[in-house]
């Protein structure tokens, strides 16, 4: 059976989540204080595989590997001026 499962994301470059194969990421963004989650459609029966998300900043160098852009997310409001900061996830995949 199929269900919608949450994982909480690390503000950091590259990490790695687990997740049941097959997983259809659906969106990431902010929930409640600053935390970043990231929302997935899974078969929580199928085994895992690790699953490399990256995370840039807007003008920020990219890596050189093949990925598909899941979504943007916004701190401290996202703002022009001040400390607002946004990022833009991407899962690796691969081919």
């Amino acid at each position: 059976m199929r269900t919608i499962h949450k994982y909480l994301l690390s503000i950091t470059d590259e990490q790695v989540v687990e997740m049941p194969i097959g997983a259809e990421i659906l969106t990431v963004q902010t929930q409640g204080a600053n935390s970043v989650c990231l929302w997935a459609e899974v078969d929580a029966e199928q085994p895992k595989e690790s699953v490399t998300i990256f995370t840039y900043g807007t003008g920020h160098q990219m890596r050189d590997v093949k990925q598909r852009y899941i979504g943007t997310y916004q701190l401290n409001g996202g703002g022009l001026v001040g400390n607002g900061l946004v990022f833009h996830v991407y899962r690796e995949v691969e081919g």
